[in-house]
């Protein structure tokens, strides 16, 4: 029997949330259901207020693992440094909420 386990990168199903057509809750219960043991999360895209998530979200958040039992193994940040043609964005404009 190997130790490799299974994680689902939450940005695989990003378009599905960004289009409301699952929310966060259907998106973990589904990969939940695929037998998969972890998610790496996009947290500035599916986590209220990111980076300063609320205690409501954060315990919404604690929830969802709980219900799940998916265990969180990254949180993943995409920093978009070509959004205008003439330049780079610095690291301070990527970064700055």
């Amino acid at each position: 029997m190997s130790n490799i386990k299974t994680c689902v990168s939450l940005y695989s199903l990003q378009d599905e949330y960004l289009n409301k057509r699952m929310s966060l809750a259907d998106i973990m219960r589904y990969v939940k259901s695929l037998g998969t043991e972890g998610i790496e999360i996009l947290p500035d895209q599916m986590l209220k207020g990111s980076p300063h998530i609320s205690e409501e979200t954060l315990r919404e958040w604690k929830e969802l693992l709980a219900e799940t039992g998916l265990k969180p193994v990254i949180a993943d940040v995409f920093l978009n440094t070509n959004l205008y043609k003439n330049r780079t964005l610095t690291r301070k404009e990527c970064i700055i909420c």
